[in-house]
């Protein structure tokens, strides 16, 4: 379904990798690459920074704060941030990725109430 050929895919485990790609990668055609996408707009023909395995995620109760890396889904997410009782304005399907969800905008079932993923930032 989708016809895209990349030169490489650049696994990036640390805020570091990802650094080091982009400075590396510098002037070339690049995609990134975090939670699944049925659409195939993290891929490019290019290079493709997987951030797949970027997963930490902390959690501020008394601020009520959740911070995530890109390679987070949302059923990793939900589950962190439920051990608190908190919940996020996320997506309908466990397996997206926060970070490319969130950039799109981000609509969930709880956007009437609370607003865009994107809104909550």
């Amino acid at each position: 379904m989708i016809n895209m050929h990349s030169e490489a895919i650049i696994k990036c485990m640390t805020v570091s990798d990802v650094i080091q790609s982009v400075k590396f990668l510098k002037g070339e055609e690049v995609s990134v690459r975090g939670g699944h996408n049925v659409a195939g707009t993290s891929l490019c023909d290019g290079y493709v920074i997987d951030l797949s395995s970027t997963k930490e995620i902390w959690v501020d109760k008394k601020n009520q704060i959740a911070r995530a890396q890109a390679g987070v889904v949302w059923k990793e997410l939900d589950r962190e941030t439920q051990l608190f009782g908190l919940a996020i304005s996320g997506g309908a399907i466990s397996s997206t990725g926060i970070a490319g969800f969130t950039l799109g905008g981000g609509r969930g079932h709880t956007s009437r109430m609370y607003g865009l993923a994107c809104d909550n930032v």
